[in-house]
């Protein structure tokens, strides 16, 4: 019987939402100048061969980092983010930032807003 201590899956993300290291090491390799399939074969090695391309896996990657830096305010990590290919390798020490800083922020709590709140106390008032 074989046992996992890790997802076998390469891109599967945390509980949290976050990609998980594997895909990370990609990603980052792949800033610093690896080309694309390299970067997914050496650190994603199943992601391709289940008929994924390695530009597609790279992309949701970013993307996913994306809309965490949207849930947690960060316009500026989107902005980062999203570039052309030729832009990856003088990004690379800023997106190692971004994703370091985007790993420790607190996941974004659900917050009332005033309006809202202004109807409750209005409608409690109206119904005692």
């Amino acid at each position: 019987m074989k046992t996992h201590l890790t997802p076998p899956s390469g891109t599967a993300p945390n509980p949290g939402g976050f990609p998980d290291a594997d895909s990370l090491a990609a990603l980052r390799a792949w800033y610093t100048g690896m080309s694309t399939r390299e970067a997914v074969t050496r650190y994603l090695c199943g992601e391709v061969a289940e008929g994924h391309s390695a530009r597609g896996v790279l992309g949701r990657i970013r993307r996913t980092l994306v809309a965490i830096a949207r849930s947690r305010h960060r316009e500026d990590f989107t902005t980062l983010l999203q570039h052309s290919v030729t832009e990856r390798i003088e990004r690379a020490k800023a997106v190692a930032h971004a994703i370091d800083v985007l790993r420790s922020l607190p996941a974004p709590q659900p917050q009332v807003s005033l309006k809202l709140a202004r109807r409750s106390v209005v409608s409690r008032r109206f119904l005692a």
